[in-house]
Parts: structure tokens; sequence; C-alpha cells
């Protein structure tokens, strides 16, 4: 890989003014440097937009759009209609990833030409304590988020959407 791959990440937002911050902070921690963060407040009328707006005066990988409340789908779309990089990965804005989680995925795209789509086991934390990470929302780690799927043939489309 001569060139480090372009990664554009879609942040729709509505009203995360207080998790935007760690959210970005958990970009700009990766250890594949080479991004763009496409934030899209969808209406917000919290503090998202002078939040983002002091992020993206610090760190010119961060763009900003407002946009009237259209809901999730749109702001994603909008996002995407900006998105410059040869990879697209979609985050929350009330999500965090870990520091080497798009490096792993452009890792797997690069060992699997073959591949369009990656995705990866998640954890979920409580709003009071982010330290501890569960695999289920019931914030215990008794059972599994979501079935182990192969990857291969047509019946991973169905359970991914």
């Amino acid at each position: 890989m001569n060139q480090a791959a372009f990664v554009s990440i879609i942040v729709p937002c509505y009203n995360y003014g207080a998790f935007i911050t760690d959210t970005i902070a958990s970009l700009q921690a990766q250890t594949h440097g080479h991004w763009e963060a496409i934030v899209v407040d969808d209406g917000s009328v919290d503090d998202t937009a002078s939040r983002v707006a002091e992020l993206a005066q610090q760190d010119a990988r961060i763009f900003y759009l407002h946009q009237q409340n259209q809901g999730v789908s749109v702001a994603r779309n909008a996002g995407m209609a900006l998105a410059r990089g040869e990879f697209v990965a979609f985050l929350d804005a009330d999500d965090l990833i870990s520091p080497t989680k798009l490096q792993a995925h452009i890792e797997h795209f690069r060992r699997c030409p073959s591949v369009n789509i990656s995705y990866s086991k998640l954890r979920f934390f409580s709003g009071s304590n982010r330290s501890e990470l569960f695999t289920n929302y019931g914030l215990d780690s008794v059972r599994e988020q979501s079935l182990l799927i192969s990857g291969y043939g047509q019946e991973t489309f169905s359970l991914l959407i």
C-alpha cells in the first residue's frame, strides 16, 4: 500500500452536543489518521453547532453541515454527498470507536479486495461509566449482542439490513 487510504466518516447528529466532543476525540485517536469527519447536524437546538465549530477550528479534518431536521437517513445521505474518501464509515454522534478500528477495516479491505462491506462486533457503555463495556444493550456481558455471520453469500445482506 503506497498511499494511505482516505476515509470519510459520516456523523449524523441531533442534539448530541453533550457527546460529540468525545465521539470526535475517538476519531482523533485513530492509528490511521488520513480521514475526514463530516458532522451533519440535523437541526439540533442544543450546543452541537458551537461544539463542532470549535473542534473544526482546531482540526481541519472536521467539517460541519447544518440542515433542517429531516431524520438520520437524510443526514447520512447529505454526508455521503460530501464524502471524498476511498472508504466511507458511519459513526453515530454518541458513539466511540477503538483507536485501531479504521486501520483494521482498511487492512481487511486490502487483504480481501472482493469485500464491499466490513463490520465488527460492538460493545455498549452506560452513560455514567464509559470505561465499563458490555456486549449487549442490557449492560451485562451474559448474552452476545448479535449473531455471528460468515460474510459469505446473500444471507449476510438481509442480516445487516
